[in-house]
């Protein structure tokens, strides 16, 4: 503990635990990628569908009063 109040303790492992990283693991344990696939597969979107809905779910638990558009809160 002294080492590390000094500022000399050595990181051997940096793990970041996020809203993010904790939403993924909840969102592919309660199956929603494969239902969305499913109902999406027959579309042809230019760009990972999911991912999108993935995205816009995240933006409105972490900042639900927001205007802002997820695709620009995402870069934040």
């Amino acid at each position: 503990m002294g080492a590390q109040a000094n500022g000399e303790s050595l990181t051997t492992r940096t793990r970041i635990i996020g809203p993010a990283l904790f939403f993924e693991r909840l969102w592919r344990e309660c199956g929603i990628q494969p239902v969305l696939a499913e109902l999406l597969g027959e579309r042809q979107f230019e760009f990972p569908a999911e991912r999108a809905v993935f995205l816009t779910a995240l933006h409105r638990l972490m900042a639900p009063g927001s205007h802002r558009a997820a695709e620009k809160w995402q870069q934040d």
